[in-house]
């Protein structure tokens, strides 16, 4: 309540005070960004798949993919300290463009063989929906120290082919 000289006046309701029109701007704002959260979700979802699977079994696919790879020496090498090394970045436009980034990682004490799909132009975009999206996979653009603009550079590439004590073994490339 307010009081004024001529007595006791109202205050006016919250609604009375939004124009009409800036009300329907916002219902739009937040229906524009429930959309692309509920988007960026599904395409995380349906970018990973998980599988349980026998040591061999994932061995053998991990083998399939660096034959169909041509045998090129990966970007990225992490020794037994975690301590990463790369290749020099190539100078920009000589590498073939990529369009997808693939991840496939063995937990080996789980038997459980992840695979994420992402399209490149989600790296540059959802930072954050990445990370969760690679979350069982143990690939992170951050430690590794290089980041999507650094992966635009390289191209199609083998990017990292990590195996760890535990038997766990990690691989990265782009296509």
């Amino acid at each position: 309540m307010v009081r004024c000289a001529g007595g006791v006046a109202s205050r006016p309701a919250v609604s009375d005070t939004i124009p009409p029109r800036d009300v329907r701007v916002l219902y739009w704002i937040g229906a524009i960004a429930t959309i692309g959260f509920a988007l960026a979700g599904f395409l995380i979802w349906r970018s990973v798949t998980v599988e349980m699977i026998e040591p061999d079994d994932a061995q053998r696919q991990f083998a399939e993919i660096r034959a169909r790879l041509s045998g090129a020496e990966p970007i990225l090498h992490v020794d037994a300290l975690g301590v990463v090394t790369r290749r020099e970045i190539p100078a920009a436009g000589k590498a073939p463009k990529a369009t997808r980034l693939y991840v496939m990682a063995y937990l080996a004490p789980e038997q459980r063989l992840v695979r994420a799909d992402v399209p490149f132009w989600f790296l540059k975009v959802k930072g954050p929906g990445v990370k969760y999206a690679f979350r069982d996979t143990g690939f992170d653009l951050e430690r590794l120290g290089i980041t999507p603009a650094d992966l635009e550079k390289f191209g199609v590439c083998l990017l990292l082919d990590e195996t760890r004590a535990s038997g766990d073994h990690l691989l990265v490339w782009t296509r």
